[in-house]
């Protein structure tokens, strides 16, 4: 009644106004008598009136659907009371934002810059499922929405539900219409009216879906509109700016995390930092993870990471009572993983590989292992779909994705992608790759150190009984590479898994199973675990003679570790004549100048140094050293060795000055070709440190211990024992040089770090717990 009661009242005051015109004239001009052609004009008055009253209140109505259709109410009905802006429902809502919302903060801002600005684009929000595109563009449109104008958001997931979208807005404005086409070209034309507007397409699968939709918005005066999308390509319209959507940061994953828990954003939870780096930040896993952790029987960070790596498919499905079952981590890329089947199957085997290897930055050239897949091709529709990330050289994967590709087989998921053949191909290419490697090589380590994680990240995801014969290969020689820069700890656990599989498939006198567990022996000793190194050697001994002849190279190989491993052991002489043995063998099989004769001969030179034999060391270091550089050069790093080997002999006779020319030679030459944090580095670091020492330069001495010990750190880990074992030395230096109090408080640290790492009965352990008394002594 509201405007049928405007225009009555509106035509009353006309029309009384028109009369009493009427009338007053006819009284003045006709001299107070009433004639008929005045009586004909108040008619024609009356008629007007009502005619300018229609019109009046037919523009008002317009004027009403304009002001009222902003996203939050409809034009009014005929028998509607009067309402207030905003009270009705909107005739296109967008998605509640929760108030667990956090971060995105230069995301906002870009969005903000792009659709909200004075010279309002189009923004392109792009990303990896889940990643919170949607998430982000509700945040804009709720702001927008409560700013006033109007604001529609629209599922896009096709052109027909664009299409049927937009009709259902045309239906809440009452714009006329018979079909959905019909009404969706009305309500854009409608858009196109307004003096601003805001409209958000989400989750668009293809440009060609929307382009008609931007065609017709193109007269606007200043329209604002945001799409998201996974898709990263093909977004090349006029005013468009296109941006990445990130996953967290760890901070704000961690509040998302406790918000949506219940827990409360700002109060610290154990584990939850570690829980949000394996769902690797992505906003959708941390609110699924947060809201079932949030139900009873209340679970911890802890608990659920344990269930993430122990059954990743349960985890990655496991959701809140009630939740929508269709929002998963796996639900939600199961469509991409769908559409990949029929349209690039090659891309579905490309990933299902990638996913067992590194997340990040692997060599874009591994795959070229793959014979019978385009991988350039792969690489940019995977790429274009925001399941990887690739660069000129690498490409990373969330590890998320990684986890549901390795499950999806056993989830009912796409059956190209098939996880044995997938989890074979790996480790395929990984065998071809580093089994071109000579993995003593220095000019081979950059390449090793790149290919190393995801020889790591295949021992986390996978249980030694599902092991191949490539992968247990992949092992045993990124063993010998660890082994070789210090790794000991590492190194021992993936040659205890080859061998593993070694015995239970190619059985325990195989060529490779010998092998394994003589360079597992080698490794027990340059840890410290000298008796176990001992009785291992020996039975490896026993059997390579027994299965290969006693003058076999690994025969022969196997005796002079076992010397090396006695002199370890304290057992001098033992070491010494078996050392005696083991060469001349070598040289009547292999030999003077063969590397394993010439390695002999510079243990042995070790051997009399140990054995007090030092000038018998000399001579025999120099002459080694000087075969050495003629056979393998200068570089070596068997030549090297031998050098740091006779410097230490020089030291030890008491030609110090000899000994710190050749050391300070030594150091300048393995920085150059190994490296500053390299573990034979280090070695001689340390000894030029002790012959600083022995001339007198004390303050030179620290100050290589103390860059040492911070070298080590940095590349081992605070934990590891080459690091435990030049903080030690930091100490001896500081000790030795009469800075007793320092010493102290260093090795007081230091030995219940070792206790725990090491063992209270470890030699390390039991050396610093010595070395600790004495300081201790001292500074009182």
């Amino acid at each position: 009644m509201r405007g049928f009661g405007r225009s009555f009242g509106v035509a009353l005051i006309v029309i009384a106004l028109g009369a009493v015109l009427s009338i007053t004239s006819n009284q003045v001009l006709a001299d107070g008598r009433w004639s008929v052609p005045w009586i004909v004009v108040t008619i024609l008055c009356v008629l007007a009136a009502a005619v300018v009253t229609a019109v009046v209140d037919r523009v008002h109505e317009r004027r009403a659907v304009r002001r009222d259709a902003t996203g939050t109410s409809v034009a009014p009905a005929p028998d509607s009371l009067p309402s207030v802006r905003g009270q009705t429902p909107p005739v296109a809502p967008g998605p509640a934002v929760t108030a667990a919302f956090t971060g995105r903060l230069e995301d906002l801002a870009w969005l903000d810059g792009v659709v909200g600005g004075e010279d309002p684009g189009i923004a392109v929000l792009h990303g990896l499922g889940g990643v919170g595109k949607t998430t982000l563009a509700a945040k804009h449109f709720a702001d927008h929405e409560s700013a006033g104008g109007p604001c529609w958001w629209i599922g896009a997931d096709s052109a027909t539900n664009v299409t049927e979208n937009l009709a259902a807005a045309a239906r809440g404005l009452h714009l006329p219409g018979d079909t959905s086409e019909d009404l969706a070209r009305e309500a854009l034309t409608w858009l196109v009216r307004q003096d601003e507007f805001l409209l958000v397409l989400d989750n668009v699968e293809a440009p060609k879906d929307v382009e008609p939709v931007l065609a017709r918005l193109r007269p606007a005066r200043a329209e604002r509109i945001a799409i998201t999308t996974r898709l990263a390509v093909g977004w090349t319209a006029e005013r468009m700016q296109v941006r990445q959507v990130g996953v967290l940061l760890p901070n704000d994953a961690v509040r998302l995390l406790g918000r949506t828990a219940g827990h409360g954003a700002d109060e610290a939870w154990e584990g939850a930092r570690e829980l949000v780096d394996e769902l690797g930040c992505l906003p959708l896993a941390v609110e699924q993870v947060g809201a079932f952790l949030g139900q009873p029987p209340r679970q911890s960070p802890g608990q659920f990471l344990d269930l993430l790596r122990s059954r990743p498919s349960a985890a990655l499905e496991a959701r809140a009572y009630g939740s929508d079952g269709e929002r998963t981590v796996a639900r939600i890329w199961g469509v991409t993983l769908e559409r990949l089947t029929v349209e690039a199957p090659g891309a579905l085997q490309v990933l299902g590989v990638l996913a067992w290897l590194a997340p990040d930055d692997v060599p874009l050239d591994l795959l070229d292992g793959l014979d019978d897949v385009d991988v350039p091709a792969a690489m940019r529709v995977l790429a274009a779909w925001n399941l990887v990330t690739v660069t000129k050289t690498t490409v990373s994967v969330h590890r998320l994705v990684q986890a549901v590709a390795r499950t999806a087989a056993t989830s009912g998921w796409p059956s190209a992608l098939t996880v044995d053949r997938s989890r074979a191909l790996a480790t395929a290419i990984l065998d071809r790759a580093i089994g071109a490697l000579d993995v003593g090589a220095p000019e081979s380590w950059p390449r090793l150190r790149a290919l190393l994680p995801s020889v790591e990240t295949y021992t986390i995801v996978t249980h030694p009984a599902q092991d191949d014969t490539d992968a247990s290969y992949v092992l045993g020689r990124a063993a010998t590479y660890l082994q070789g820069q210090g790794a000991v700890v590492q190194a021992i656990a993936w040659y205890e898994r080859a061998l593993a599989h070694h015995v239970r498939v190619l059985g325990p006198d195989a060529p490779e199973t010998l092998t394994t567990r003589h360079n597992l022996a080698v490794t027990y000793r340059v840890s410290g675990r000298v008796q176990e190194a001992i009785g291992l050697l020996e039975q490896v001994l026993a059997d390579r003679v027994r299965v290969l002849g006693p003058d076999a190279p690994d025969a022969l190989t196997a005796r002079g570790n076992l010397a090396i491993a006695y002199l370890a052991g304290g057992r001098v002489q033992e070491a010494i004549d078996l050392s005696e043995e083991v060469l001349a063998d070598h040289v009547r099989v292999l030999g003077p100048d063969a590397p394993g004769t010439l390695t002999t001969r510079g243990n042995l030179a070790i051997a009399y140094q140990d054995g007090g034999r030092v000038q018998e060391a000399i001579d025999l270091s120099q002459e080694v050293l000087a075969d050495h550089v003629r056979v393998l050069g200068p570089d070596a790093p068997g030549t090297l060795t031998v050098r740091n080997n006779l410097a230490i002999a020089y030291r030890t006779s008491g030609r110090v000055q000899e000994a710190i020319d050749l050391f300070e030679q030594v150091l300048a030459d393995r920085v150059r070709v190994m490296g500053a944090d390299a573990p034979h580095t280090l070695t001689t670091r340390n000894n030029l440190a002790v012959a600083y020492r022995t001339s007198g330069r004390v303050q030179e001495s620290i100050d290589l211990a103390e860059r040492n010990a911070i070298l080590a750190k940095a590349r081992f880990g605070p934990r590891d024992r080459i690091t435990l074992d030049y903080q030690a030395w930091q100490g001896v230096h500081l000790l030795l040089v009469g800075r007793a109090a320092e010493a102290a408080g260093l090795l007081a640290e230091l030995l219940p770090v070792c206790e725990e790492v090491q063992g209270v009965d470890d030699s390390l352990t039991i050396d610093v717990r010595q070395r600790l008394a004495e300081a201790r002594g001292q500074a009182r």
